[in-house]
C-alpha cells in the first residue's frame, strides 16, 4: 500500500495530512529541531539521523530545552536547507507509526519563488529507496513520486470563485497566489519577505498591497495561516471587500491548504504529477 501524503514543513510547525482506511488525517508538531548529544536519563526525545545529520526534533524537544539554554535551535529558516530533511522525515516516520505503512507519494509545500529548487533538493535527498535511523533503530521507507506545490495553494478548494487571490502567511514569509480561472498567473505571484513571526497582520496587509498593485480592491481574496482573520481584518482596513477563510472542519486554518490539496488530487495523483509538471515547472 501506498499513502499520498501532503507535507508542509514550517519553520515554526510542520503539518502533515493523509488519508487512510477513507478517513483524513491531519496532524502537526513543533518544527525545533536541536543537534543530538548524549543526555542522561531522558528517553522521550525523538532523535532522527539521515544523510549525516542527526537530531532531536518535536514537541518533546521543544518542551525539554526551552528555557534551559540561551537560544532555542530552530534550524535554518529556508527551505530547501538541509534542516528540512529532518523534520520531513519526522513526518514520514509519524504517520508510519499511524499506519504502519512505509510507501509514500509526497505532495510537498514551497514557497512560490522557490519551487523549482525545492523539488530538485528533495527528490535528491528523498526519492526512492532509503534508510534513515531513529533512535539507533533502522527505519527504512520509500518515496515513488515527489510534487511540489505553491504554498496556499490549496485553500483554492475551498474558494467559489474561479478567480481570486490567496494570502498564506507563513512564519517567515507571505505567498501570495493571483489565479485566473483556477490557474496561478506566474506574471502576478510571488512569495514576499516577512511573516507572523517578525510581523504583525496590519504589516502583512500593508506588504502584499505593495507587492501586488494588480490586485482590485474587489477582487476575490482568500486568507489562510494561523493568523488568518487578522489578517483578513487588516485587509479589510486598508479597503479590500471580498476576503474569505477557509473552514476546515474540526481544524485549525492552517490546516486549510494540506487538506484542501489532499481532497483535489489525491485520487488523481499520477495525473496530478504530470499537470503540476506542466504547469509549474515549464519555463
Amino acid at each position: 500500500m501506498t499513502i499520498t501524503a501532503v507535507i508542509d514543513v514550517g519553520n515554526f510547525s510542520t503539518k502533515y495530512c493523509y488519508q487512510f482506511n477513507q478517513e483524513i488525517v491531519s496532524n502537526s508538531f513543533s518544527s525545533v529541531i536541536h543537534p543530538y548529544k548524549e543526555l542522561e536519563g531522558e528517553n522521550n526525545l525523538l532523535r532522527l539521523s539521515y544523510n549525516n545529520l542527526d537530531y532531536y526534533i518535536g514537541d518533546e524537544v521543544k518542551n525539554f530545552y526551552s528555557g534551559k539554554e540561551d537560544k532555542m535551535y530552530f534550524g535554518n529558516v529556508k527551505k530547501g536547507h538541509h534542516e528540512a530533511q529532518i523534520r520531513l522525515l519526522a513526518s514520514l516516520y509519524y504517520i508510519y507509526k499511524e499506519t504502519n505503512v512505509k510507501e509514500f507519494n509526497l505532495i510537498l509545500t514551497s514557497p512560490y519563488d522557490s519551487m523549482v529548487e525545492d523539488k530538485e533538493y528533495f527528490i535528491k535527498n528523498f526519492h526512492g529507496k532509503r534508510t534513515a535511523y531513529v533512535n539507533d533503530n533502522p527505519f527504512s521507507f520509500e518515496v515513488s513520486n515527489i510534487v511540489v506545490a505553491a504554498e496556499g495553494f490549496g485553500s483554492y478548494y475551498y474558494s467559489q470563485q474561479p478567480n481570486c487571490a490567496i494570502v498564506d502567511a507563513g512564519s517567515m514569509t507571505t505567498n501570495f497566489l493571483y489565479l485566473i480561472n483556477g490557474s496561478i498567473s506566474k506574471e502576478d505571484s510571488s512569495t514576499i519577505n516577512g511573516g507572523t513571526i517578525n510581523l504583525d497582520p496590519f504589516e502583512i496587509a500593508n506588504n502584499v498591497a505593495k507587492a501586488s498593485p494588480q490586485l482590485d480592491y474587489k477582487y476575490p481574496i482568500v486568507c489562510t495561516g494561523g493568523r488568518a482573520s487578522e489578517i483578513k481584518e487588516a485587509l479589510s482596513r486598508i479597503g479590500y471587500e471580498e476576503i474569505t477563510i477557509p473552514e476546515v472542519e474540526g481544524k485549525e486554518t492552517y490546516f486549510a491548504n494540506s487538506v484542501g490539496l489532499l481532497l483535489k488530487y489525491s485520487d488523481q495523483f499520477e495525473e496530478m504529477f504530470s499537470w503540476v509538471k506542466r504547469i509549474f515547472f515549464t519555463r
